[in-house]
């Protein structure tokens, strides 16, 4: 068993942070007594063998990042990716490539990974705000950078665009239009991307005096089939809707499908803005109205960083937050 446990399931068991069990095992002196015991007693019933190479993570790294993403099936993270590859490769630096497709779990697994192989550096994209932990990599002296999405108690580097911003994008480009009428698809995961995409929507439709109720608001997975289920349910439940926002590609094209499967005039009966400039958006008819996020500029930005903390040197409060932009096409 002990083969398969890890760090992580050791803080689990102990009810502590991973971050805790590595300070323990590495006999640093500040840990309280109390919390060292738990935790060697869990790592005892959990036959726990700690890594007799954790101890020399600060001095021996490999030249290898971990990227970890939340979904390869969004264009958004596979451009993000050859970004943060490009700036890397140029710096001496491989890129192994993980998704944790949403799922807390596996994240875990890649970051365990990512720590018993002393990786340069790691950038994420974490699948949760509140319970992704990246602690373990840091206090293991592991360079992290996040992206996209923020991570509760993290303050290190990271990359971020004004999630707000696109949100208030594309409902003023909605209020500019004469629409009144509003929907929303946004995610059910606790991903503060999506949520602050959601919070501007609404907040500026608010303003305006147009309520966007709970009723209209649809909270699916960030993903295609989910996407293509919730546009259907949406349009039983509210005929009366006459302007759509989703809040990422994959939510968009679901939308787009379903809407012009079901014989919907867009923009006449339902206009429709998305997020992400994937490449169809411009090829369909009509073409889709987006709020494109400057995703080159987030993975080059996020390369950089990562090869500067890899030379040690101290950007650990580094956050950047760049701007979105609207792309008006036939669809609104």
């Amino acid at each position: 068993m002990s083969d398969r446990v890890t760090v992580l399931d050791v803080a689990h068991r102990a009810n502590v942070s991973a971050a805790t069990v590595s300070r323990v095992f590495n006999s640093v002196a500040s840990v309280d007594p109390d919390l060292a015991k738990r935790v060697r007693k869990a790592a005892s019933d959990l036959s726990y063998v700690p890594n007799p190479n954790g101890r020399a993570l600060r001095r021996q790294r490999s030249d290898l990042w971990a990227v970890i993403v939340s979904d390869l099936q969004n264009p958004f993270y596979t451009r993000l990716v050859a970004d943060i590859e490009s700036i890397g490769n140029e710096q001496g630096f491989s890129v192994m490539l993980c998704a944790s497709d949403e799922d807390l779990e596996k994240e875990r697994r890649h970051i365990q990974v990512a720590l018993s192989q002393r990786m340069a550096g790691v950038v994420i994209s974490p699948s949760s705000e509140s319970r992704t932990d990246v602690s373990v990599l840091t206090e293991a002296g592991i360079p992290v950078v996040v992206v996209d999405r923020r991570v509760a108690g993290y303050s290190g580097a990271s990359v971020m665009v004004d999630n707000l911003q696109v949100g208030n994008l594309a409902a003023q480009h909605f209020l500019d239009r004469g629409y009144t009428v509003p929907a929303c698809i946004t995610s059910s995961k606790d991903v503060s991307s999506a949520h602050g995409r959601r919070r501007g929507f609404v907040e500026t439709l608010g303003r305006a005096g147009i309520e966007v109720p709970t009723e209209r608001i649809f909270s699916t997975d960030l993903r295609y089939e989910s996407g293509r289920e919730t546009v259907l349910r949406m349009l039983e439940a509210h005929p009366e809707v006459d302007s759509l926002f989703t809040v990422n590609g994959p939510l968009t094209a679901a939308a787009f499908t379903v809407l012009k499967g079901e014989g919907v005039e867009i923009p006449e009966r339902i206009a429709l803005i998305g997020v992400d400039d994937d490449q169809w958006t411009a090829m369909v008819t009509p073409s889709v109205t987006v709020i494109r996020q400057p995703v080159s500029e987030v993975g080059r930005i996020a390369g950089e960083l990562l090869c500067q903390l890899s030379g040690l040197k101290s950007l650990a409060g580094a956050t950047v937050v760049l701007s979105p932009e609207l792309v008006v096409r036939e669809s609104t």
